[in-house]
Protein backbone atom coordinates (compact mmCIF):
# COMPACT_ATOMS: atom_id res chain seq x y z
CA UNK A 1 0.00 0.00 0.00
CA UNK A 2 1.18 3.57 -0.59
CA UNK A 3 2.88 5.67 2.05
CA UNK A 4 1.09 8.85 3.14
CA UNK A 5 2.88 11.71 4.91
CA UNK A 6 0.36 13.51 7.14
CA UNK A 7 1.37 16.95 8.43
CA UNK A 8 -0.82 18.75 10.96
CA UNK A 9 -0.03 20.84 14.03
CA UNK A 10 -3.19 19.56 15.77
CA UNK A 11 -2.00 16.38 17.46
CA UNK A 12 -5.51 14.99 17.98
CA UNK A 13 -6.44 15.28 14.30
CA UNK A 14 -3.02 13.99 13.28
CA UNK A 15 -3.50 10.84 15.39
CA UNK A 16 -7.07 10.29 14.14
CA UNK A 17 -5.96 10.51 10.51
CA UNK A 18 -2.94 8.32 11.19
CA UNK A 19 -5.12 5.61 12.81
CA UNK A 20 -7.74 5.78 10.05
CA UNK A 21 -5.24 5.51 7.23
CA UNK A 22 -3.30 2.70 8.94
CA UNK A 23 -6.52 0.79 9.60
CA UNK A 24 -7.34 0.70 5.89
CA UNK A 25 -3.81 -0.34 4.98
CA UNK A 26 -1.80 2.77 4.20
CA UNK A 27 1.72 3.18 5.56
CA UNK A 28 1.60 6.48 7.46
CA UNK A 29 4.28 8.92 8.51
CA UNK A 30 2.74 11.49 10.87
CA UNK A 31 4.47 14.80 11.63
CA UNK A 32 3.19 17.58 13.85
CA UNK A 33 5.95 19.95 12.72
CA UNK A 34 6.21 20.81 9.00
CA UNK A 35 9.96 21.33 9.24
CA UNK A 36 10.33 17.81 10.66
CA UNK A 37 8.08 16.60 7.83
CA UNK A 38 10.57 17.97 5.28
CA UNK A 39 13.23 15.74 6.83
CA UNK A 40 10.82 12.78 6.74
CA UNK A 41 10.10 13.54 3.11
CA UNK A 42 13.68 12.68 2.18
CA UNK A 43 13.92 9.59 4.40
CA UNK A 44 10.46 8.07 3.91
CA UNK A 45 9.75 8.97 0.26
CA UNK A 46 5.94 9.08 0.58
CA UNK A 47 3.56 8.58 -2.33
CA UNK A 48 1.10 11.24 -1.12
CA UNK A 49 1.22 14.18 1.29
CA UNK A 50 -1.74 15.50 3.28
CA UNK A 51 -0.91 18.82 4.91
CA UNK A 52 -2.81 21.25 7.06
CA UNK A 53 -2.99 24.78 5.66
CA UNK A 54 -2.77 26.83 8.86
CA UNK A 55 0.25 25.87 10.99
CA UNK A 56 2.43 28.03 13.25
CA UNK A 57 5.92 27.35 11.82
CA UNK A 58 5.06 27.58 8.13
CA UNK A 59 1.72 27.27 6.41
CA UNK A 60 0.75 24.26 4.33
CA UNK A 61 1.17 26.08 1.04
CA UNK A 62 4.72 27.13 1.95
CA UNK A 63 5.41 23.57 3.10
CA UNK A 64 4.10 22.29 -0.24
CA UNK A 65 6.36 24.68 -2.14
CA UNK A 66 9.35 23.45 -0.11
CA UNK A 67 8.35 19.82 -0.72
CA UNK A 68 8.22 20.52 -4.47
CA UNK A 69 11.62 22.28 -4.27
CA UNK A 70 12.99 19.15 -2.56
CA UNK A 71 11.88 17.11 -5.56
CA UNK A 72 8.55 15.69 -4.37
CA UNK A 73 6.45 15.20 -7.49
CA UNK A 74 3.55 13.25 -6.00
CA UNK A 75 0.10 14.42 -5.02
CA UNK A 76 -0.26 16.94 -2.21
CA UNK A 77 -3.66 17.32 -0.57
CA UNK A 78 -4.12 20.60 1.30
CA UNK A 79 -6.49 20.24 4.27
CA UNK A 80 -7.98 23.43 5.64
CA UNK A 81 -10.66 24.93 7.85
CA UNK A 82 -10.11 28.25 6.08
CA UNK A 83 -12.48 29.34 3.36
CA UNK A 84 -9.82 31.60 1.85
CA UNK A 85 -7.06 29.85 -0.05
CA UNK A 86 -4.81 31.76 -2.45
CA UNK A 87 -5.81 31.27 -6.08
CA UNK A 88 -2.35 29.99 -6.96
CA UNK A 89 -2.60 27.13 -4.41
CA UNK A 90 -3.78 24.69 -7.09
CA UNK A 91 -0.58 25.42 -9.02
CA UNK A 92 1.29 23.72 -6.16
CA UNK A 93 -1.10 21.22 -4.55
CA UNK A 94 -3.19 18.55 -6.23
CA UNK A 95 -6.41 19.37 -4.40
CA UNK A 96 -7.91 21.08 -1.38
CA UNK A 97 -10.22 19.42 1.16
CA UNK A 98 -12.00 20.95 4.12
CA UNK A 99 -10.78 19.73 7.50
CA UNK A 100 -14.34 18.81 8.43
CA UNK A 101 -14.57 16.42 5.49
CA UNK A 102 -15.88 12.99 6.39
CA UNK A 103 -12.98 10.52 6.56
CA UNK A 104 -14.20 8.42 3.64
CA UNK A 105 -14.11 11.48 1.38
CA UNK A 106 -10.49 12.13 2.35
CA UNK A 107 -9.66 8.49 1.57
CA UNK A 108 -11.42 8.83 -1.80
CA UNK A 109 -9.36 11.94 -2.54
CA UNK A 110 -6.14 10.08 -1.69
CA UNK A 111 -7.08 7.11 -3.86
CA UNK A 112 -8.12 9.38 -6.74
CA UNK A 113 -4.82 11.26 -6.60
CA UNK A 114 -2.84 8.00 -6.48
CA UNK A 115 -4.86 6.67 -9.42
CA UNK A 116 -4.37 9.89 -11.40
CA UNK A 117 -0.63 9.81 -10.74
CA UNK A 118 -0.33 6.11 -11.64
CA UNK A 119 -2.27 6.63 -14.85
CA UNK A 120 -0.13 9.65 -15.75
CA UNK A 121 3.10 7.79 -15.04
CA UNK A 122 2.01 4.95 -17.31
CA UNK A 123 1.35 7.34 -20.17
CA UNK A 124 4.04 9.98 -19.58
CA UNK A 125 6.79 8.19 -17.68
CA UNK A 126 7.67 9.72 -14.30
CA UNK A 127 7.12 13.30 -15.45
CA UNK A 128 4.37 15.19 -13.65
CA UNK A 129 1.71 16.34 -16.11
CA UNK A 130 1.05 19.96 -16.86
CA UNK A 131 -2.58 20.48 -15.97
CA UNK A 132 -4.57 22.47 -18.49
CA UNK A 133 -7.70 22.98 -16.42
CA UNK A 134 -6.89 22.22 -12.82
CA UNK A 135 -8.87 19.39 -11.30
CA UNK A 136 -10.20 20.58 -8.00
CA UNK A 137 -11.23 18.28 -5.21
CA UNK A 138 -12.80 20.76 -2.84
CA UNK A 139 -14.80 18.93 -0.21
CA UNK A 140 -17.13 19.62 2.62
CA UNK A 141 -18.72 17.33 5.14
CA UNK A 142 -21.67 16.81 2.80
CA UNK A 143 -19.98 16.70 -0.59
CA UNK A 144 -17.45 14.35 -2.16
CA UNK A 145 -13.80 15.25 -1.70
CA UNK A 146 -13.19 15.74 -5.39
CA UNK A 147 -14.89 16.48 -8.66
CA UNK A 148 -13.65 15.52 -12.07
Amino acid sequence: MPTVLVVDDCEALLRVREALLQRIGFNVVACQNPLQALCSLQAQRPDVIITDYEMPQIDGLSFSLLARACGFGGPIILSTASHTIPAHALDVVSCVVEKSTQPHYLVRAILAEIHNRSHTQLSLGSERPARKGKTSCHASSTQPAFSL
